[in-house]
C-alpha cells in the first residue's frame, strides 16, 4: 500500500479507530451515521470529491482490514465468503460512486491512447 497520508492517520486514530474498535454488528445504523458525518468532513474540510477519495477510503480500509475479528464485530461477506470487519460494509464508497470513477478514469485512459502517435521509421 502507498505511504498513508497524514490526515488519514490522524482521522483513523482520533475519529473512526476508536469507534470501529469496539463496534458490533447490531450498531452498524449507528457507525453508518459515523462514517457519513466523517466523509462530509473529508468533502468539506479536506475538499475531496470524485476520484481524491479513492486513496483514502483505501488507505482507511486497510486499517479497518487490521482489526481484531471477533464474531460481533463481523459479518461474511457473501462476494468472497470471508468473515471481514463490519466496518468494510460501512466505511465505503455506494457501489455507483466507485462505478462513476472507474469510468471516469477508464475514459481519460482511452482519450490518452486514442491521442498517442506512434513514430515510424525514425532513423
Amino acid at each position: 500500500m502507498a505511504k498513508m497520508l497524514g490526515w488519514v492517520n490522524e482521522r483513523w486514530q482520533r475519529e473512526l479507530e476508536p469507534v470501529l474498535r469496539t463496534t458490533t454488528v447490531e450498531q452498524e445504523a449507528q457507525l453508518r451515521e459515523v462514517w457519513e458525518r466523517e466523509l462530509q468532513w473529508w468533502k468539506n474540510q479536506r475538499g475531496l470529491s470524485g476520484d481524491s477519495l479513492r486513496n483514502p477510503i483505501t488507505q482507511v480500509r486497510h486499517l479497518i482490514g487490521e482489526l481484531e475479528l471477533r464474531e460481533e464485530n463481523s459479518w461474511e461477506n457473501p462476494r468472497n465468503g470471508k468473515r471481514e470487519h463490519i466496518g468494510l460494509r460501512v466505511i465505503n464508497l455506494a457501489e455507483g460512486e466507485w462505478v462513476q470513477m472507474n469510468d471516469r478514469s477508464r475514459a481519460i485512459t482511452q482519450e490518452r491512447l486514442n491521442q498517442t502517435q506512434l513514430v515510424h521509421g525514425a532513423v
